[in-house]
């Protein structure tokens, strides 16, 4: 059986705060930018797009707007973004207000508290975009397997390594709990 030390370790608080409130600017820009990507990047319709679109199915004098490359994976990333910058802009304000504890282990059972909750949601964040991901990327998966295609198989990797980087970043947080 080990000795516990009587020394609380307490974290900084505002070093703490200010790297997550930076971290949550840094994720929200990222998200701007991603979403932005995903659905208002594209152009209007070029000269000739009148020619090839269906009669039937678009409306005249509506702009045609193509498709973008890689839709799905920008809004899903795009999307986790918005959410990791959630939850740490949300540990930067609670990191950021002073304690009003005076017990020192209780200031040091609060700290790791927030440090459990943000390193678990972040976590949980990774988690979700691997898996989604992962889901979206899985055709390029099945082609590596079956037809030995292996142009795009860093996609399903890379969504298992965000997975595993994400169950890392949860497991870690525990720790100090």
């Amino acid at each position: 059986m080990g000795m516990r030390s009587t020394e609380p370790m307490i974290v900084p608080r505002k070093p703490l705060a200010i790297a997550a409130a930076v971290l949550a600017v840094v994720l929200l820009g990222t998200s701007a930018f991603l979403l932005y990507k995903a659905y208002g990047a594209s152009a209007g319709p070029t000269a000739d797009a009148g020619a090839t679109l269906d009669p039937l199915t678009v409306e005249p004098g509506k702009a045609f707007k193509p498709p973008v490359q890689n839709q799905s994976e920008l809004a899903i990333s795009g999307v986790a973004a918005a959410l990791a910058a959630l939850v740490a802009g949300g540990f930067a304000l609670t990191t950021g207000l002073p304690s009003t504890d005076p017990d020192p282990i209780r200031q040091q059972a609060q700290d790791r508290l927030y440090l459990l909750v943000f390193g678990g949601l972040l976590g949980g964040v990774l988690v979700l975009l691997g898996f989604a991901l992962f889901y979206s990327w899985f055709s390029e998966l099945t082609a590596w397997l079956n037809k030995d295609e292996k142009a795009k198989v860093w996609k399903p990797l890379t969504a298992i390594l965000i997975f595993l980087v994400g169950a890392a970043g949860m497991f870690l947080a525990a720790q100090p709990a």
